[in-house]
């Protein structure tokens, strides 16, 4: 009862605001805008990191690039893995290249979010 009490409060309030940003408090508990702060902080926290170690990684050696990578996949997953992604470059500029890319080496790394950070950190 209370949830539909307060989607009712929360319906009223952005009809009666249509161009209130996302970010206003009307309609949310403290909790809730608490949680979101918190999660874009460790979302910032995390892009701040991998942007980084990209930059890093963009203007290290070869060596360099091999033991980073190396060290979050393995050296095997790495190896193959690479020397795939550069054997097949060409499906990357194809509709839907970056799945069929991963299809060919989804058994070197098989997490999804892993291997689509895997394959834009090879391009």
């Amino acid at each position: 009862m209370k949830k539909k009490r307060k989607e009712e409060k929360k319906a009223a309030a952005e009809a009666e605001s249509p161009t209130k940003s996302a970010s206003s408090h009307t309609g949310h508990d403290s909790s809730d805008c608490e949680d979101r702060e918190e999660h874009y902080d460790k979302f910032k926290k995390d892009l701040d990191k991998d942007t980084a170690a990209k930059i890093d990684i963009s203007t290290s050696k070869y060596e360099d690039f091999e033991a980073h990578m190396s060290g979050i996949y393995g050296e095997q997953a790495f190896k193959d893995g690479f020397h795939a992604v550069k054997k097949n470059r060409d499906l990357l500029f194809l509709d839907s290249g970056t799945q069929k890319l991963a299809g060919k080496i989804s058994h070197l790394i098989p997490d999804k979010d892993k291997l689509n950070k895997f394959i834009a950190e090879c391009m």
